[in-house]
C-alpha cells in the first residue's frame, strides 16, 4: 500500500512538473519583434462590433490601421465611427498613443493609454500586443490543452491557456490564449462586470514586414 502510495506520488509531481513546464513555455511566448498581420477585434455586449485593421509591430511600438467596421448594432453612432475611422491610424509607443483620422481632421491627436487590457478611450478594441502585455499580471493560470484554432483559412492546433486579470477599469476578466508554435495568435476576453467579451485574431502573419508611420509630417495635438 505504502509503495502504490509512493508510486501516485510520484506520478502526480511528475505530471505538474509537466504541466508547469508548458505553463512557463507558453506564458513566455511572445510575439515577434518586427511583423505585419492582418487583424480583427470583435466586441460582443448584445449586439456584435467587428474592428478589422492591420497590425504593425516594431519593438514596443504598435500601429494599428484600419479597415473597417461591422456592426449588428442599430446605434447611428457606428455609423459616424466607421466613417470616422476610415484610412485612420493609430500608434502606440507604450506610455502614450496617437490617433490619426483624415476623414476628421488633419491633426494627429496624443493621448495617455487608459489603465486596462482595453488602452484606448472611446475605441474598445484590444490587439494581440496588448493580450501578450497583460501575461505578466495572469493570475490562475490553467492549461486547456491541445485546442483547433481557424489560422490562415486552416484549422491548426493550439495550446490553449486560461488565466484571470484584475484589470483596473474592467473588474476581474478572464483570458483565453490559443499559441502555436509560440506565438498566440487568438485571445477570447469575457468581462462579467459589463456582460461582454471581445475577441481578437491575427493571420497572414508576415515577419519583417511592419510599417512605420511618421509622426514628424503632422501637428500633434495633447488631448487629456
Amino acid at each position: 500500500m505504502r509503495k502504490l502510495a509512493v508510486l501516485l506520488l510520484a506520478i502526480s509531481l511528475c505530471f505538474c512538473i509537466q504541466t508547469t513546464s508548458k505553463l512557463s513555455h507558453s506564458l513566455n511566448a511572445n510575439l515577434p519583434d518586427n511583423f505585419r498581420a492582418d487583424s480583427y477585434s470583435l466586441k460582443i455586449m448584445g449586439c456584435q462590433v467587428n474592428y478589422t485593421f492591420t497590425l504593425d509591430v516594431l519593438g514596443n511600438k504598435t500601429i494599428v490601421r484600419f479597415k473597417d467596421l461591422k456592426t449588428t448594432c442599430e446605434n447611428p453612432m457606428y455609423v459616424r465611427l466607421k466613417r470616422a475611422i476610415t484610412n485612420a491610424v493609430l500608434i502606440d509607443e507604450g506610455g502614450e498613443y496617437y490617433v490619426f483620422m483624415p476623414t476628421v481632421s488633419n491633426y494627429v491627436y496624443r493621448f495617455k493609454p487608459l489603465n486596462s487590457i482595453v488602452r484606448y478611450e472611446g475605441l474598445p478594441i484590444v490587439t494581440m500586443k496588448t493580450v501578450v502585455d497583460s501575461i505578466k499580471k495572469a493570475e490562475n493560470v490553467t492549461y486547456l490543452g491541445k485546442k483547433e484554432v481557424q489560422f490562415n483559412n486552416t484549422s491548426v492546433s493550439c495550446d490553449a491557456y486560461e488565466y484571470q486579470l484584475n484589470d483596473p477599469l474592467l473588474g476581474w476578466v478572464k483570458v483565453r490564449v490559443y499559441v502555436n508554435n509560440g506565438i498566440p495568435i487568438k485571445a477570447e476576453i469575457d468581462i462579467p462586470k459589463y456582460k461582454a467579451s471581445i475577441v481578437t485574431a491575427l493571420k497572414n502573419i508576415e515577419l519583417g514586414k511592419a510599417e512605420d508611420f511618421n509622426l514628424t509630417k503632422y501637428e500633434i495635438v495633447e488631448r487629456s
